[in-house]
Parts: structure tokens; C-alpha cells; sequence
């Protein structure tokens, strides 16, 4: 089978699927050392969207030779509840690592690609900055601050309808301390460049976005970055936040693909 259920963890109650590649995309892959695609799911990933798309990128890249494991963090979804005593941030961090030390069994030098989406960033990006392991980070529709050039490119377009792109609901918007407060998540950026994990930052919606709006809006609403190259921008202005279409969900998926296989 190409899919399989699994359980793991601390207290052996986390639960996720792991998808690993068939023989003939594994044969055809272009690198026997591609990273293992991780992507947790939180409280704030339950909806259907979201789900969704974890479920069909793991599979698009299941087709590309790129194994991968969803899974819920503890006390969401099909995984039992947190152990007694851990604040939530803990609780993720620890959930995250006990995935990557589960996958590294049957191979200690494999490395990971981190993956989240409209959620809460906090987590992964956490462990991507301690663990070496981790090799690469993609965010989709991650923490996105407002900026005058954003002001600008959606006044200009109030009143008229973008046929490249909807008005986005606030549903999925990412969430945590990194979302709350753009030093921070700058800062966490340059960790993970210096540390060398590469980074992949996707966001959808045009111009009447309520968030994002712009390739461009990504590095003028941080302050100057060192990066050295680890850091990939992508903008879908013709796709909503949930991705709804599948000609968008196609384009996310092998913009992603893509980028881990390089």
C-alpha cells in the first residue's frame, strides 16, 4: 500500500498517515536523498480545506517520489489527548519532534521538510531552528502584515471586480505569536537562514485580498533580511485562501513539489 495509518509518539497516541511513493515514481525520482515532507495538523487545520489539501499534496508528491506524513498534533483530530502537565507550545514542539524522530528510524540522516498551512507557524518554525534535520520550511498563507503599498493596491480596487482574484474571508488566517508580531516572525526568518533551512512562503489571493496582495508586500513589510538565497516568495492572486479550484490547488502543488525537489 502506498498510504499507511500510524502511531507514534511519546505515549504512542499521535496519528497520522504516511504516504511513501510507488516503485515506479520512486525509480523515476531525481535524487534518492529527497527530504520526507512533514505536516502536522493543528487545532486551527479541522476544516475541510485545509485538510484537503494536506491530503492531495501528500499524494501529488507521492506521485513525484516524495514520501510524506500527515498527522494531528495531540488533542486534535484522530490523535489521543496531550500528555498531563505541557503548555500547548510545548505540547506542539514535542508532537513535532516525535514525528521526526519516528520517521528517522529506519534512516538517521534523512532530512525533513516542514509544512503549514493558514495555521499557526510557531511550532515548526521552532523546531526547524533547533533541529538539524530540518532542511527546508514551507509556509502557505502564513503571517502577512499589512503595508502602505498593500493599502494602495486594494484601495484602487474597491469598487472594482478583479477577474484575477476574489475577495478573500478572514477563515484560515494564520494564527500565533509569530502572526501577531512581524519583528518576531522576522526574526525567526533569520534564524532558519543562518541555520542554512531553506524556506518557501506561499500566498494566495489579488488584489482585494484582505491580507496579502502582493509578491512584493512579503519584504516590505519585514525589515531587511539576510537570507542568502534560502528564501522563495510565491504569490496565486487568482486563488482563494482555501484554494477552492483545482486549477489553483494543481499550481500549489507543483509549485511546492517543485521547490522541495530542487
Amino acid at each position: 500500500m502506498s498510504e499507511r495509518a500510524v502511531q507514534f509518539g511519546r505515549t504512542g497516541t499521535l496519528a497520522g498517515v504516511l504516504a511513501t511513493p510507488t516503485a515506479t515514481a520512486a525509480a523515476t525520482a531525481a535524487d534518492d536523498a529527497l527530504p520526507l515532507l512533514v505536516m502536522p495538523r493543528s487545532a486551527l487545520l479541522q476544516g475541510a480545506a485545509p485538510r484537503r489539501l494536506t491530503v492531495e499534496l501528500a499524494r501529488a508528491a507521492r506521485e513525484r517520489g516524495l514520501q510524506s506524513l500527515r498527522f494531528d498534533l495531540g488533542g486534535c483530530g484522530d490523535s489521543g489527548e496531550r500528555p498531563a502537565g505541557e503548555t500547548d507550545d510545548a505540547a506542539a514542539v514535542n508532537d513535532v519532534c516525535d514525528a521526526l524522530d519516528f520517521l528517522a528510524r529506519p534512516d538517521p540522516q534523512r532530512r525533513f521538510v516542514l509544512l503549514g498551512v493558514n495555521a499557526d507557524l510557531d511550532a515548526i518554525v521552532r523546531v526547524a531552528a533547533e533541529d538539524e534535520r530540518v532542511a527546508g520550511l514551507v509556509s502557505i498563507n502564513g503571517p502577512a502584515f499589512r503595508t502602505g503599498g498593500y493599502w494602495l493596491r486594494r484601495c484602487a480596487r474597491a469598487l472594482v471586480f478583479s477577474g484575477s482574484g476574489r475577495p478573500d474571508d478572514s477563515e484560515g488566517r494564520a494564527a500565533g505569536r509569530l502572526a501577531r508580531d512581524r519583528h518576531a516572525f522576522a526574526a525567526a526568518i533569520q534564524v532558519l537562514a543562518d541555520r542554512g533551512v531553506r524556506m518557501l512562503h506561499v500566498y494566495s489571493g489579488g488584489a482585494t485580498a484582505r491580507e496579502f496582495n502582493h509578491a512584493r508586500q512579503f519584504w516590505s513589510m519585514l525589515p531587511p533580511l539576510r537570507t542568502n538565497g534560502r528564501l522563495a516568495v510565491a504569490h496565486l492572486p487568482g486563488a482563494d485562501r482555501g484554494f477552492t479550484c483545482r486549477e489553483d490547488r494543481g499550481q500549489l502543488y507543483d509549485l511546492c513539489i517543485e521547490w522541495m525537489t530542487r
